[in-house]
């Protein structure tokens, strides 16, 4: 355990931020640094903290007795006038730090407990004694005398190798306490090294199982069964007695002679909640594929750099002189052999060609390694294992977004890793109760939490040079610049990049990351609870008086409800975002910076979205920059305007009216002006007033309710600041982000490059010459006045009472907000329009309900369809529907048909042959969703009660809308579609693909590559069953290692067992599965202490693992289809990362500390900068387009191909070709829009 603190450092801690914040002021950073490490090790040492080999020396050695949180931040020996500005070198030092745990080369214990910090503290210590316990397990498992002294078997020799050579001139903690390691004989204690250390040194073994457990806990997501699964497991539990009772209780009609899997399913149709003692366990798992992959992927790691340390050791640097022997005793061997081994042809035993390098051989290792540590955790009980569910599998890998799964065929889900009940008694409190209350073991917190995220210190530069030398972490192992998949691209011989970076956007990504950030106080005291440690709060606007270290944020009582999401991590997620919120202000007195990456299509953003604009609801609300500038009079102009933008729709009795859309800013501004009261009195009681600011309940889905209270609460406090400045603006400071998104922005690059003059003013490129008073055109809400609503009207005429509901309907259904995501998502290549109006959030699929009977006309028509189905396969159907047959037959049909995916063929064949079929119905947060079920009223009890009806609602409503936006858009993104499409079909896919140059030399490559599974060999995936170390199998398993060979052992061994009755008698003679050899072994073996039957209960946890790999030959892993598809969307998002980077780059020369919001679309800064910002992107996107029309970019793409957009046609009506005249008439050369009226828009960002 880590020591406390005194009492008298407990308050200099406690008091640091009140000491240190300075309101308003950013911290002073010297502009020439370009390594921080370098820079921090430099004054740490000319302070007398840091010895000349950048350790710790002296007295400040020991943390708990003279933390680097006292001494570092000028309460201690260095005082403020010897320190940097802002205690730079703390802040350098902790996010150092922060980067060394995370890369498993540091104790997480550096900073000494004292307060909140005990949580974190609980957290890693209990990571310490979880890795200590396996890495007993693991050295009584690999490092055995018997498999040391095994010449085959390298591993355990190899680890044992690199422990000696590492430990003897970099001493740690495991090396101390191993004879073999400091001499025989001896004695060490711990103690005794401090001085060697500290407290950061592990072994090769110990970082192995340390990074073992993050993996397992890192990965793992808690989850609650469903009410069916509990129904399910109550009908085993209890027999139907229970659900019987739970159904009469609540009023649900059951038949006498239902069995369990009938309650079950009325109950659940009944949304019947099963009783709180009903709910006794929770599931933590991970899917075990997802394991091998992380892990192996760290051990490499691990493995290659000590093999690199040990070399230079005995090579280079000659630390260390290779001796005769390595180890005691039985467990010797020729430490000069292995050490060739380990050198030449890398760790571990090799099958490979002599031609591959010893690195990849070590990589290779590592995989295998991982799958034997996993079988061992299946062996000891720790873990246990199933298939996953296809909920799991799409919460795991798909984020929840079911639209993106592919079909399976016959095929299961992956195998899942389930934490047992002996290991969650290891971990402590993972119980169903502490999930349940929040207050599971907060390792589960930690360890999940250590990821990428926003950093203490300013983070490094990225540097344009010719390696594109990258920058933001301060580690340079753990630095990006290009995120993604690139590193996958760029790793192949010769390298397939996706893209080629331009000085412009290394510049950009500098000024991203030289923003200063800190957490919005005056926000945290309004909607939280602020607890600090003795018992105290915090009061609103109290942070002056804060003397003592936070203890915790909690929700203000009503506040809890919105705070509080349902499924376990997003609760996780904004338990951890708080947490870094205290950290943020104890550690660093409230200011942060982030590290900024792009993409191949050059389009930028944090690596961690939390606390960033990238984040959602909260943490945007949560953050603002360090930095307060005066808003003066234009820039409280344009805060009004934010205002507005925030308060959109919200109605309230405090309000005139309620704020709405396509408002001029001057309108705007004057909203706010008129209903300056009501607004204050909402920012001063928002709790009173949660109802009418959507704070009263948690919404799925995208929100604003959270910045809107943080506007509030900032157009308040400014107001009064403003009173107290004697009603001078100038004299009134703000950090508030002001942001304006584009308006539909991928249609108004399209308007500018068709020089659309209908188009670009309805996405208000141009200002609408039409009206009298210049206001911004609404793309959406021309969506829906151009939908013809005329079939949508007579179907709801039959179904609604009166022509109210009928009106009512109609405006709900036809709305901007229903409009508006077909419409965004058609322009990035999506033709689903039902999706966006049934799918769930608008992106997955629909919700089903209850098979329903075939109408006439579906009948007659799968008539037709069944002649081609085989009539044999007609009548296995109908034995398997009667229960005379099985599934599996009636769907060897298929696989006879001819069919390589059998499954699919088989589905298709029952859609045909069923009587009834289900219906597609409103998911949650899908736009139908939203507009008519979420209100209650009788035209959503229609609907809801009457569910048949929805399926025909979507199809009447996406009908009308695809015509609407076709119609609205000019069609342009399908004239976009036609041309690109012919430049795709020309490519044959090999790298670069399709490739275009941006106007500042960013080259975009248009280029993809899929993953297969294994090869044939299964040589570069070695987490099989063959891959289980021979040396810890038995000898009958060896040679095959497959699950014949166990089969055949349980038949050898008690097929004429009499302790088997006759039913496993009987079974034992045929066909053997492993769910059956269980069973066959507790009949036989009972009480586990049969040494044959141990042996085969351990083999069987071995399994078979997928991981994804890429061809080695280009062809092989080429993916023509998404290069197909991705080419018009991506080509669409290159130009709005150009114009965002173009805008930041231009402002950072004519503003002076320029801090900026960037999220793609959405251009933000301090308010009294938002002028020149407008003045800026306006300029940027003229000069983007100005001299860029549609075919320039064509022929940039077309060249490589041959292709001549004058003559070659682009597709074809009927038998006759069509050009791209056809599509685009003003290729001829006249324009109708003149771009530079762009120069005078006054809403393309509004």
């Amino acid at each position: 355990m880590t020591p406390p603190i005194t009492t008298a450092h407990t308050r200099e801690i406690g008091s640091y931020f009140q000491d240190n914040y300075r309101q308003g002021e950013p911290i002073e950073v010297p502009s020439h640094v370009t390594d921080w490490i370098a820079w921090k090790n430099r004054k740490l040492q000319n302070l007398g903290f840091y010895d000349e080999y950048n350790m710790r020396f002296g007295k400040h050695k020991k943390t708990e007795d003279e933390p680097p949180r006292i001494h570092l931040r000028g309460a201690g020996d260095f005082s403020d006038d010897i320190l940097s500005d802002g205690h730079l070198e703390f802040k350098v030092w902790l996010q150092h730090k922060v980067e060394e745990v995370s890369a498993g080369n540091c104790s997480p214990r550096f900073l000494a407990k004292q307060g909140r910090e005990s949580e974190r503290n609980d957290a890693m210590d209990k990571w310490h004694k979880l890795s200590r316990k396996l890495k007993e397990e693991f050295e009584n498992h690999f490092l055995t005398s018997k498999n040391i002294s095994n010449t085959r078997f390298r591993v355990p020799r190899h680890l044992m190798l690199l422990r000696k050579i590492i430990g003897q001139v970099e001493p740690d903690f495991d090396s101390i306490n191993q004879p073999y390691i400091m001499g025989k004989g001896l004695d060490f204690h711990l103690d005794q090294f401090g001085d060697l250390f500290g407290s950061d040194g592990y072994s090769i073994v110990e970082k192995i199982c340390r990074e073992t457990i993050k993996t397992l806990i890192a990965e793992s997501r808690s989850s609650f069964p469903s009410s069916r699964e509990l129904f399910q497991f109550w009908e085993v539990e209890a027999g139907c007695k229970q659900l019987r009772e739970l159904a009469v209780q609540k009023g649900v009609a059951i038949l006498e002679g239902d069995e369990g899997p009938d309650l079950t399913k009325k109950l659940v149709e009944a949304e019947v909640e099963p009783p709180e003692e009903w709910k006794k366990w929770v599931n933590i798992s991970l899917p075990g594929m997802t394991f091998i992959s992380q892990l192996s992927g760290r051990i490499a790691t691990i493995l290659n750099d000590s093999r690199t340390k040990a070399i230079s050791f005995v090579d280079k640097k000659g630390s260390y002189v290779l001796e005769e022997k390595c180890g005691l005793g039985d467990s010797e061997f020729d430490e000069k052999k292995s050490y060739e081994e380990l050198k030449n042809r890398g760790f571990g035993s090799s099958n490979l060609s002599l031609d591959i390098p010893p690195e990849e051989i070590t990589n290779q290792n590592a995989i295998s390694l991982t799958y034997n540590i996993l079988n061992m955790l299946l062996e000891n009980g720790s873990l246990r294992q199933e298939y996953m569910t296809r909920k799991e599998f799409l919460e795991h890998f798909l984020d929840g977004d079911d639209s993106l799964e592919k079909s399976r065929g016959s095929k299961r889900y992956p195998h899942k890793l389930i934490f047992s009940e002996s290991f969650k008694l290891k971990i402590g409190k993972s119980g169903y109760d502490e999930f349940k209350a929040g207050n599971e073991h907060p390792i589960y917190r930690w360890l999940r939490g250590e990821q990428i995220r926003w950093m203490y210190s300013p983070p490094a530069p990225h540097r344009s040079n010719k390696l594109n030398e990258r920058g933001g972490l301060l580690s340079e192992r753990n630095r990006k610049v290009i995120g993604g998949s690139h590193d996958a691209y760029e790793s192949f011989e010769p390298p397939t990049p996706r893209c080629k970076l331009s000085s412009e956007i290394i510049q950009s990504l500098n000024t991203l990351q030289k923003t200063q950030w800190e957490i919005n106080l005056d926000f945290v005291s309004a909607f939280f609870d602020i607890e600090l440690e003795a018992g105290k709060h915090l009061d609103i606007g109290g942070w002056d008086e804060k003397d003592a270290v936070i203890k915790v944020f909690k929700p203000k009582g009503k506040f809890s409800d919105v705070f509080t999401p349902i499924d376990t991590q997003s609760r996780e997620n904004r338990t951890l975002v708080l947490e870094w919120a205290r950290r943020i202000i104890e550690h660093n007195a409230n200011v942060f910076w982030h590290s900024w990456i792009c993409d191949f299509r050059g389009r930028m953003s944090p690596r961690c979205s939390k606390l960033s604009p990238h984040g959602d609801d909260l943490d945007r609300a949560l953050i603002r920059f360090k930095e307060w500038k005066p808003i003066g009079d234009e820039g409280i102009f344009w805060f009004r305007v934010h205002v507005h933008n925030m308060m959109e729709g919200i109605d309230s009795p405090l309000l005139n009216r309620a704020a709405e859309k396509k408002q001029t800013f001057k309108a705007r501004t004057k909203w706010v002006q008129k209903n300056l009261v009501g607004l204050r009195e909402l920012a001063r009681n928002p709790i009173e007033n949660r109802v009418e600011l959507r704070l009263d309940r948690y919404r799925s889905g995208k929100s604003e309710a959270f910045q809107r209270l943080a506007c509030l609460i900032e157009l308040n406090r400014l107001h009064d600041a403003y009173e107290e400045s004697g009603e001078d603006w100038s004299k009134v400071k703000s950090g508030q982000p002001v942001y304006l998104d584009a308006s539909c922005n991928g249609y108004q690059h399209l308007s500018a490059m068709f020089r659309d003059r209908d188009l670009a003013m309805k996405v208000n490129v141009i200002n609408d010459d039409t009206e009298t008073e210049v206001k911004p055109n609404d793309l959406y809400e021309i969506v829906t006045m151009n939908a013809d609503q005329d079939d949508t009207q007579s179907f709801l005429r039959e179904l609604l009472n009166t022509p109210e509901e009928v009106k009512t309907a109609l405006e709900r259904t036809y709305s901007r907000e229903t409009a508006k995501l077909p419409t965004m998502t058609r322009v990035y290549g999506s033709t689903d329009i039902s999706k966006c109006l049934h799918g769930r959030n608008g992106r997955g699929k629909p919700r089903y309900g209850e098979p329903i009977p075939k109408t006439d006309a579906q009948r007659e028509a799968d008539e037709k369809l069944k002649e081609k189905i085989p009539q044999g396969a007609q009548d296995a159907y109908l034995d398997f529907v009667e229960e005379r047959g099985t599934y599996a037959a009636f769907k060897s049909f298929a696989k006879k048909d001819g069919w390589k995916n059998s499954e699919n063929k088989a589905q298709k064949w029952v859609k045909i042959l069923r009587d009834d079929h289900f219906l597609p119905l409103w998911n949650e947060g899908s736009g139908l969703q939203k507009a008519i079920l979420e209100h209650d009223d009788r035209i959503s009890k229609r609907f809801k009660d009457e569910w048949q009806n929805q399926p025909i609602l979507t199809k009447l409503v996406a009908d009308s809308y695809e015509s609407a936006i076709g119609v609205s858009t000019s069609k342009a993104y399908d004239t976009l579609e036609s041309a690109l499409g012919l430049i795709s079909k020309s490519c044959d896919g090999l790298h670069p693909g399709v490739s275009w140059e941006l106007p500042d030399g960013f080259i975009v490559n248009n280029y993809y590559i899929k993953q297969h599974q294994a090869d044939k060999s299964r040589g570069k995936m070695p987490c099989w069953r063959g891959s289980a170390y021979s040396a810890l199998v038995p000898d009958w398993y060896k040679k095959e290692k497959t699950s014949k060979c166990i089969f055949n052992r349980v038949k050898e061994l008690y097929s004429t067992s009499k302790l088997l009755d006759d039913e496993l008698s009987d079974a034992i003679k045929g066909k053997l599965y492993s769910s059956l050899v269980r069973q066959i072994l507790n009949k036989v073996d009972p009480e586990q202490t049969d040494g044959e039957a141990d042996e085969i209960r351990r083999v069987l946890f071995h399994s078979d693992y997928t991981l994804l790999l890429y061809a080695e030959k280009e062809k092989g892993r080429l993916n023509k289809k998404k290069l197909k598809t991705g080419l018009a969307p991506n080509f669409v998002h290159s130009l709005d990362a150009f114009h965002m980077r173009s805008s930041i780059n231009s402002l950072t020369d004519e503003i002076e500390s320029l801090s900026f919001w960037a999220v793609h679309d959405a251009f933000g800064t301090h308010a009294c900068d938002v002028p020149k910002m407008k003045e800026i992107v306006t300029t940027s996107f003229y000069d983007l387009h100005d001299s860029r029309d549609f075919r320039y970019w064509l022929d940039m793409m077309a060249e490589r191909f041959g292709i001549d957009f004058s003559v070659d046609p682009i597709g074809m009506k009927g038998d006759q070709p069509l050009h791209l005249s056809d599509y685009w008439p003003i290729d001829d050369g006249t324009a109708p829009l003149d771009l530079s009226e762009a120069l005078d828009s006054t809403y393309l960002i509004c």
